[in-house]
């Protein structure tokens, strides 16, 4: 079994140097596929060894295996080993599959591009990033995994190097994880005393560096109104003002399910959230929202996205109902599975409206602000909502209900279309 989590490990590394040796001895969808079937190969992998997992008892359901000693300093060691359990089967299921449709849907997408080959090659690296991040066994290895998060997210948002946007966005992007490096690094520094504090000098670092311009706008601000320039954006933006509001809002009442699902499965479906069957209802959930967010880019990417966040709402609102109000575990699995759908889509409309919106010279000041409403208000609603979930988590998510209705009045496709035109009339104007 542990065998078979680090073939799982394995294969998307082996896709990397693979792809990077063969270069373009391949043809460009054969890489694509090439790609795209170590994923569903490594897919495979994780679902027998979380079958292999599921069998055995309950208190042998957690699996350490050591490669290799790292670091060894009397006591102090550190391996490259990997931890399974569970929870880490859930999301090696989650990181394979859900990337596995990614690279199919990628295949499509670059189609023409004769530099699709390494992109391939960088979905490869990022997958490898993420599996050793969830099948991490210290936190040394977690922060490792974290910085190799970081640089493949920096090649990937930066691939069209030629465009001056993907090169600014990539450089914000790195900076950022940078910034999340130093948060882990931080804490691994309180749990184990290491010197972790000298991340702090690579931020100082990017903070004093500078880059050569890639646009010809001018940012005046100096100080703490530089950092806030976003916010001075969306506050003279009225369309982006209520999408930033929109999302920040939907994610604080009405996502908090996402983060009480635990209790969820224990006091309504009577799911222990240690078993196996709740790692599936989180499969599902994911694999739903996957599926969601791609069919806003594909069979549905000729619909205009600020008409379709009204019915997504109403859609979110009506699921989120059903999840609440039933008990019975199988049912469960499917609205479940709906609800991240309509969840993902929803989000997906946001971002691609928004994106859409933007001058370049805005987008990343501006997508730091997403950043924080879409994953920072979560936790902050949660974090609330935690003292009444144990007895009402029925009501918690109603509460969410009545919030994505109220939104749903909000994104009034003709409101949001006035708003989204000020800019422009603004523009013509001057």
């Amino acid at each position: 079994m542990a065998d078979l989590v680090w073939i799982t490990l394995a294969l998307p590394l082996a896709g990397v140097a693979i792809l990077t040796v063969l270069g373009t001895r391949l043809p460009a969808k054969g890489a694509g596929w090439l790609a795209s079937l170590i994923m569903l190969a490594a897919f495979v992998c994780a679902a027998i060894a979380t079958i292999m997992l599921a069998t055995r008892p309950e208190e042998e359901r957690q699996v350490v295996q050591e490669a290799w000693t790292w670091l060894s300093a009397g006591s102090f060691r550190v391996g490259l080993d990997i931890w399974f359990d569970e929870l880490t089967a859930v999301m090696l299921l989650i990181v394979t599959g859900v990337g596995f449709l990614i690279h199919v849907y990628s295949i499509g997408y670059m189609d023409g591009d004769p530099q699709s080959r390494r992109f391939m090659a960088y979905m490869n690296l990022f997958v490898f990033s993420m599996l050793l991040l969830v099948v991490s066994a210290n936190l040394v290895l977690l922060l490792a995994g974290w910085g190799l998060v970081g640089l493949s997210s920096y090649l990937l948002i930066g691939f069209w190097h030629h465009k001056p946007s993907a090169v600014k966005a990539a450089k914000k992007a790195f900076v950022m994880n940078a910034i999340g490096d130093v948060g882990i690094a931080v804490g691994v520094f309180l749990l184990f005393a290491i010197n972790a504090a000298t991340y702090g000098f690579a931020v100082i670092g990017l903070l004093w560096a500078t880059y050569p311009r890639r646009t010809t706008t001018e940012i005046t601000e100096q100080g703490l109104r530089k950092v806030l320039s976003g916010v001075r954006i969306a506050r003279r933006d009225p369309f982006i003002a209520q999408v930033l509001m929109t999302l920040a809002s939907f994610s604080f009442f009405s996502v908090t399910f996402v983060g009480i699902m635990p209790q969820i499965a224990e006091n309504s479906l009577g799911i222990d959230p240690k078993s196996w069957q709740y790692g599936v209802l989180y499969a599902v959930f994911g694999t739903g929202a996957a599926l969601g967010a791609t069919s806003v880019g594909t069979f549905l990417a000729e619909r205009e996205k600020i008409a379709m966040l009204r019915p997504g709402f109403v859609a979110f609102a009506a699921l989120l109902t059903v999840f609440a109000l039933i008990s019975a575990p199988v049912a469960a699995y499917v609205v479940v599975a709906v609800l991240g759908g309509a969840y993902f889509h929803v989000i997906t409309c946001l971002s691609t409206a928004l994106q859409s919106h933007l001058d370049d010279d805005q987008r990343g000041r501006v997508m730091a602000l997403w950043i924080m409403g879409f994953g920072g208000t979560v936790p902050l609603g949660v974090l609330v909502a935690g003292p009444f979930t144990d007895h009402n988590v029925r009501a918690v998510m109603l509460v969410g209900v009545v919030w994505a209705l109220v939104l749903a009045w909000w994104s009034d496709p003709a409101r949001l279309a006035r708003k989204a035109r000020v800019r422009e009339d603004a523009a013509r104007g001057s």
